[in-house]
């Protein structure tokens, strides 16, 4: 009896380890060199910049970092998660990043925390907004000048501008500065097969 209460313990714990694993950094241009930004990003300016996931495997994403000039700590940025149109621009939101919990006048780097999965060569998008009038300028997602592109695993896919509220998009020049963190996902037959190997040294154990 202590030993099938024992053997589904160890293989859960092990699981669970290996799926709560350390993310990485999977995109960044980080900390860039604060040349050009985006201002006065609001309900109806918003600025979207694209990634495209790598081959290997689905990934976890779990925070994103974005460099901001803050000019009114009392803001709200809204940074969201979206799929892509099929056309260059951000479809429909997979999900809202949890935001920092205060903020500081001047630039600094902020991490919005999330859980989103996201699946192997597919392209998505950040997009980051904010609440207010639509002439309001609480802060500014910085940029780079020359431009910085993102690297990692995963590649940089486009940067896109609206001052409508989303109706219409424009290409930007401005690539800004911000990091990705994601675990990759192991595959149900690979988290199958550690849970085998789990086993197989429980018995091993108790046959010792």
């Amino acid at each position: 009896m202590k030993g099938s209460l024992l053997v589904p313990g160890l293989v859960l714990g092990f699981v669970a380890a290996a799926t709560n694993a350390s993310a990485n950094i999977v995109i960044s241009n980080l900390n860039g060199n604060d040349g050009f930004q985006t201002q006065g990003l609001n309900v109806t300016r918003k600025k979207g910049m694209a990634f495209l996931v790598d081959s290997s495997s689905v990934y976890r994403i779990q925070s994103a970092t974005l460099r901001l000039e803050v000019v009114d700590e009392t803001m709200t940025p809204i940074l969201t998660l979206h799929e892509d149109s099929g056309s260059d621009k951000p479809a429909a939101v997979i999900g809202t990043f949890t935001n920092p919990s205060s903020y500081s006048l001047g630039i600094a780097n902020y991490t919005f925390e999330g859980s989103f999965l996201v699946q192997p060569s597919t392209k998505y998008w950040i997009q980051l907004s904010g609440v207010g009038a639509s002439n309001q300028r609480d802060f500014d997602w910085k940029g780079s000048f020359p431009a910085q592109t993102p690297s990692g695993d995963w590649s940089h896919a486009g940067s896109r501008f609206t001052d409508d509220g989303g109706q219409s998009w424009a290409n930007s020049v401005i690539l800004n500065t911000y990091e990705i963190k994601a675990t990759a996902v192991p595959e149900p037959a690979t988290m199958a097969a550690l849970g085998l190997g789990v086993l197989a040294v429980v018995r091993r154990r108790k046959g010792a």
